[in-house]
């Protein structure tokens, strides 16, 4: 079954948001933060940074839920974010997301920036 996910990328200082969808997302984050369009939204404005991402298991569902989030007011994103940093607080140091901004690395304790390897069903 292959897994599909829903991400929100952010500036450094998350001041901006992208909101995308894939079925890779490293190879994805990849080609963000390298730039491969150089006049895209994420490469102009240096949206490179993973806040936000959770997984589905059909990509229709997965479109839904991105449109549903494009949908939402700035403060109902910045919540979606805070909570998901929250969850995160608990994961080992090794599933840390390698794709955070400068300065909001996780704490020696766990911490928000965290990126979860997809599960081999």
């Amino acid at each position: 079954m292959r897994t599909y996910y829903v991400y929100i990328l952010s500036d450094r200082f998350r001041r901006l948001l992208y909101t995308g969808v894939t079925n890779h997302l490293e190879r994805r984050l990849h080609e963000h933060r390298s730039k491969r369009n150089p006049g895209s939204y994420t490469a102009r404005y240096d949206v490179i940074y993973l806040a936000y991402f959770e997984t589905h298991g059909h990509p229709g569902l997965a479109n839904l839920r991105e449109k549903e989030i494009k949908r939402m007011s700035r403060r109902e994103r910045e919540e979606l974010i805070q909570k998901f940093e929250a969850e995160e607080q608990s994961c080992p140091a090794h599933l840390r997301n390698p794709y955070a901004p400068p300065g909001r690395q996780p704490s020696e304790t766990g911490g928000p920036w965290i990126l979860k390897p997809p599960t081999q069903d």
